[in-house]
């Protein structure tokens, strides 16, 4: 499977688990999509890009707020996959990027183009937005599964190695 939560960073730190068989990687999807990230940040359609191979969407979400500084509000489409799937499972070829409003209609558009002429080599959604205000909000069919204020994932992130440590007692 292209994305598993198998020898996943989520596995090991929920489950005590280091076991499983690594993500397929499928190269010509990557190519695809790294071909068209690195054409459209020539371009300055894309913000930021941030990978999703290690953690997952609910962990590059955060460290992307970390990194910025602003929140943000994702909703995850509903899914018949279970939840831990869909926020924490690892892959390749999976890049969260935010674009501006301004670039928006752009970006799609040199999204729509290359997907009719590459049999849709560029797969995309839109999961949300960036806010001005500090709080990460992770929904799903109108059910808020994370809401964090951005002060506390960044404390947490902050202090992830001297807690794993015992350094914080």
């Amino acid at each position: 499977d292209r994305l598993t939560l198998s020898g996943s960073s989520y596995l090991e730190c929920i489950h005590g688990l280091v076991t499983g068989r690594p993500p397929v990687i499928d190269l010509g999807l990557e190519r695809s999509i790294q071909e068209f990230l690195r054409g459209s940040m020539a371009q300055g359609l894309i913000h930021s890009a941030h990978d999703l191979s290690d953690g997952g969407l609910a962990v590059a979400v955060a460290e992307s707020c970390i990194a910025s500084g602003f929140g943000a509000q994702i909703d995850i489409p509903s899914s018949s996959a279970r939840l831990d799937r869909l926020l924490f499972a690892e892959g390749g070829a999976r890049i969260l990027v935010s674009v501006s409003s301004s670039q928006s209609s752009t970006w799609q558009k040199a999204l729509d183009d290359v997907n009719s002429v590459n049999d849709g080599s560029v797969p995309a959604q839109c999961l949300g937005r960036v806010k001005v205000d500090p709080e990460l909000l992770i929904s799903q069919s109108g059910v808020n599964l994370i809401q964090l204020p951005l002060d506390q994932i960044k404390h947490s992130f902050e202090n992830a190695i001297p807690r794993r440590m015992g350094a914080d007692k």
